[in-house]
């Protein structure tokens, strides 16, 4: 109780493996969303975003926010059969 929100929905883009977009609710009313605007395939294939809108649900309008993120590295340094969901790295 008393967190930020109470429901969040994702929407995933499966081509390219990643979230696309989050709503966050609270009450059922939505309260924030994340939308991904630009994408980066990277070396090893996978996808990473690299500009995103945020947009908080206001009563007097519309504000929209980019991130923007730069110098993107994968961590390439744990292969995926040595990956242990349960373990503290």
């Amino acid at each position: 109780e008393g967190g930020l929100y109470s429901k969040l929905r994702l929407y995933v883009d499966y081509n390219k493996g990643i979230i696309a977009k989050a709503c966050m609710y609270s009450d059922n009313v939505l309260i924030q969303t994340f939308e991904v605007v630009e994408s980066k395939q990277m070396p090893g294939k996978e996808w990473v975003p690299v500009r995103m809108n945020k947009i908080p649900a206001l009563s007097s309008g519309r504000l929209i926010s980019t991130m923007a993120y730069g110098n993107i590295q994968t961590n390439t340094g744990l292969s995926t059969d040595e990956f242990d969901p349960e373990k503290q790295y």
